[in-house]
């Protein structure tokens, strides 16, 4: 007795050309925006111009701009460049900090009379700003300025209400201010001398000019052992083939 097979008409394709180079998913692309209520923080986003009688002040946007070159850096492997996205990274820890404990007592003093209902203030004209930054560092400085402006809504509520006194406002507001401004200055001092882990090693000319103007790099930062919790993924030590402790596991597993 005769069987047809079920699988004889199944076609199965041989190009060798098309099974070597599958068509593949294109880039991904997002849209952030940031949504403002206040002009204290909004002044955050821009900063300011230097003028005669008063110094620049660095907002969102300069602080972009300075952490991408950075960025930039530390994937060609300068460990200057690890060793300030590290001291950034601090700074941001410590001023999330600094908002949290303050939006805390604040979000306290609103609800401390359980009769009183008290809604926080928001402005009749948000300002939006579309963010294009191309590294999470830049992302994570605009969420803190987005909770500095929710602070800065919640203490001027505080204020109108009657919940807080205005010099304690006034005190908070300033204090806060100036931790963030801190903040966004964490990136000033670095310098692009276009040195690498193995320039640094052999002090090179250029590694000793980036020594002596942005001071000795601490072994942990060189060796690669010490990173900032965003980092770019950097080539690998050819000394000890050691793999960037930034990687992903599914990274480190490639050939």
């Amino acid at each position: 007795m005769e069987t047809t097979d079920p699988r004889a008409d199944v076609h199965v394709p041989t190009d060798d050309a098309a099974i070597k180079t599958p068509v593949m998913p294109g880039s991904l692309r997002s849209e952030v925006t940031l949504t403002l209520e206040t002009r204290q923080a909004q002044r955050l986003v821009s900063g300011r111009a230097r003028r005669a009688d008063r110094p620049a002040i660095i907002g969102l946007i300069g602080f972009a701009g300075l952490v991408q070159a950075i960025w930039q850096a530390a994937k060609a492997d300068d460990p200057y460049a690890d060793w300030w996205l590290i001291q950034i990274d601090e700074a941001l820890t410590a001023v999330e900090t600094v908002l949290l404990i303050a939006q805390r007592d604040v979000d306290a003093q609103l609800q401390a009379i359980p009769a009183l209902r008290v809604i926080v203030g928001a402005s009749t004209q948000p300002v939006q700003t579309v963010l294009q930054f191309s590294n999470p560092v830049s992302y994570r400085a605009a969420g803190l300025v987005a909770r500095y402006d929710r602070l800065v809504c919640g203490l001027l509520t505080a204020q109108h209400t009657g919940c807080v006194g205005a010099p304690d406002i006034h005190r908070r507001l300033a204090a806060a201010g100036r931790q963030m401004r801190r903040a966004l200055l964490s990136p000033v001092g670095y310098r692009s001398l276009g040195i690498t882990r193995e320039s640094v090693r052999q002090q090179t000319p250029d590694a000793q000019v980036a020594q002596a103007r942005m001071g000795v790099l601490p072994e942990v930062v060189l060796s690669g052992a010490a990173r900032a919790s965003q980092a770019p993924h950097r080539p690998i030590d050819a000394s000890n083939r050691s793999p960037d402790p930034a990687r992903a596991p599914d990274d480190t597993a490639r050939p």
